[in-house]
């Protein structure tokens, strides 16, 4: 069975349910109620874009007096706007129950989850989760990711209370090699773990969360589908198994940091020295934190090269068909002085060799 919702669908059927089961909130509208809280200062996190989201609320018995927000990590104007204008919404409205901020929606969610926990806890209330129920099926969203101009579509099936399964369109504008790294190892994690509070793929945030953001969607859904409330979906947010903290040591005489073109070359140029020397003694060890290696080295499309004397004496009559100088003034004025000039004329003189 499959089962695709709109946005717009999504949010009508979830206010007709709230008006139906008469549920709230208990922490979305306090307006006029005496001594509702615990007179004090308190902080959630919840996991957004990048990282946590820290909300810190103080309160008096019987209103929310200020809110602030941290989200170091949260993207410089997108995620920062959540940051910057939920806390003053929350103030002025004296609920969490506000509207994100468009185009910001990992981070407007985390912080409106750590805010609801803070103000749970001023009113000893234990934020525990809705024991809602999914309705079977296949559920169809999608999410923002590297490229603005096309979503990622993902497909995800479930049962009454479990994700099946997580199926990822390739059929985008991601860079294929950097999407497929989170369907490999980010997507089991989900499924294994029965969160979407699991690390974004280092190398691929904006897929990663392009992924999330669509499961996100997808839950909701499913959960107004089989008529609980969307806050149930807090029952996937679980934070991510923790990493054991055992120290391993290894002993290498040439460690390499980063697997991109640069440091695979290193990697490789030292094994073969080392070899040179004494073929038993070969000890390098190449590390790299991200989903994938390679680094962009392994996702362009061609060298770049300036006046190959193949392609001149092929396609220009031997002519030069790029102007050096003109390239160089504008790579310099484009580099604003930040730049090797020795290793720049190297480029531009070299390179063209290079394709010979």
């Amino acid at each position: 069975m499959r089962n695709t919702k709109t946005v717009s669908a999504l949010l009508i059927f979830c206010i007709i349910i709230s008006l139906m089961t008469g549920c709230t909130n208990p922490v979305a509208e306090n307006k006029g109620v005496k001594n509702v809280y615990n007179p004090g200062t308190y902080s959630a996190s919840a996991k957004g874009y990048g990282g946590d989201v820290t909300v810190t609320i103080e309160v008096d018995a019987d209103k929310i007096l200020t809110v602030t927000a941290i989200g170091e990590k949260e993207t410089d104007g997108v995620g920062s706007k959540a940051i910057e204008q939920l806390p003053k919404k929350i103030v002025e409205g004296q609920k969490v129950d506000v509207d994100g901020i468009s185009g910001a929606t990992l981070t407007s969610n985390a912080l409106l989850s750590a805010a609801k926990t803070a103000l749970n806890e001023a009113m000893g209330i234990e934020d525990k989760k809705i024991q809602g129920k999914m309705k079977p099926g296949t559920y169809t969203a999608s999410g923002l990711g590297f490229r603005l101009f096309e979503e990622v579509e993902v497909s995800v099936t479930v049962d009454e209370t479990s994700i099946l399964s997580i199926e990822v369109s390739t059929d985008n504008g991601e860079t294929k090699p950097i999407l497929q790294s989170v369907i490999d190892k980010m997507v089991p994690r989900m499924i294994e773990e029965q969160s979407i509070n699991v690390d974004a793929i280092t190398g691929a945030t904006a897929s990663s969360n392009a992924v999330r953001t669509a499961v996100t969607e997808a839950l909701t859904a499913a959960y107004v589908a089989g008529g609980s409330l969307p806050d149930s979906l807090d029952n996937f947010k679980k934070d991510s198994v923790k990493i054991s903290n055992k120290a391993e040591t290894i002993n290498t005489k040439v460690l390499i940091l980063g697997l991109g073109g640069s440091g695979i070359t290193a990697a490789m140029r030292v094994s073969e020295k080392m070899y040179e020397v004494d073929p038993s003694k070969v000890d390098v060890l190449a590390i790299d934190k991200a989903g994938k290696f390679g680094g962009t080295s392994s996702v362009t499309s061609e060298m770049f090269a300036v006046n190959a004397p193949k392609f001149q004496e092929e396609f220009n009559g031997g002519k030069d068909y790029v102007n050096k100088e003109q390239l160089r003034d504008a790579w310099l004025k484009y580099t604003e002085g930040d730049a090797k000039t020795e290793m720049v004329d190297l480029l531009l003189d070299n390179s063209g060799k290079v394709v010979d």
